[in-house]
């Protein structure tokens, strides 16, 4: 099961696992079942499918537009290579470099920063707004004050926080940057020529297709 969801990915993963060390809890949950839950099922994030294939050469082979120019942020957020338990993680914990192979591998240029792992907010923003802006604000900054002239992510939240919110935030922490938000499969399919209105790139809070077209990347 490939997962394009941090969260969704994280709470999958710690489930299997209790499931493994709980055997009158998974027996309890089977009764109800007509497919038994064994286990042996391999839960993997989108960047687990990603970073092989980029590695390989794979993606660069079949990449038709190069995209240089791109300096993205890469933002995992706080899910994504941490979890509640002891879990083994496919990346390093703290400086997560899964997005940065497949955007060099599609020809951006990805940027070293500080704020990769840190916390968005996530769904604080819905009843703790001021909180969540903070948190955000200082991920906004930061990318900035690098050079970077978007964000990619993996997580629909932390994307969702960054786009969607992100007028607000820089009128009240007085950010003049705006920095398009990209999912990371978006710039996947950028790099092999599927539209960016097929994608609905073009439906994004942040405008996301000016810098596309001022780098003759569309």
């Amino acid at each position: 099961m490939f997962i394009p969801c941090s969260s969704c990915y994280s709470r999958t993963l710690v489930s299997q696992k209790r499931l493994a060390s709980d055997p009158e809890l998974l027996e309890t949950i089977n009764a109800g079942l007509a497919q038994k839950v064994t286990g042996r099922m391999k839960i993997r994030s989108i960047l687990e499918l990603l970073v092989p294939r980029a590695q390989s050469g794979i993606i660069g082979e079949r990449t038709i537009k190069k995209l240089e120019g791109l300096k993205p942020a890469c933002y995992y957020g706080c899910l994504t290579t941490r979890f509640p338990c002891d879990m083994e993680v496919p990346d390093d914990v703290e400086n997560p470099q899964g997005m940065e192979i497949v955007c060099s591998a599609l020809g951006a240029k990805p940027l070293d920063w500080g704020y990769k792992t840190d916390c968005c907010g996530a769904a604080a923003s819905v009843n703790d707004a001021a909180m969540s802006l903070s948190l955000t604000a200082k991920i906004m900054k930061d990318a900035a004050a690098r050079g970077a002239n978007c964000f990619v992510t993996t997580c629909p939240m932390c994307q969702f926080n960054l786009d969607v919110y992100q007028d607000e935030i820089r009128e009240k922490f007085g950010i003049s940057e705006r920095l398009p938000v990209y999912f990371i499969t978006e710039l996947v399919g950028i790099a092999m020529g599927i539209s960016p209105h097929e994608m609905q790139i073009d439906r994004h809070f942040t405008e996301a297709t000016g810098l596309l077209k001022e780098l003759q990347l569309i």
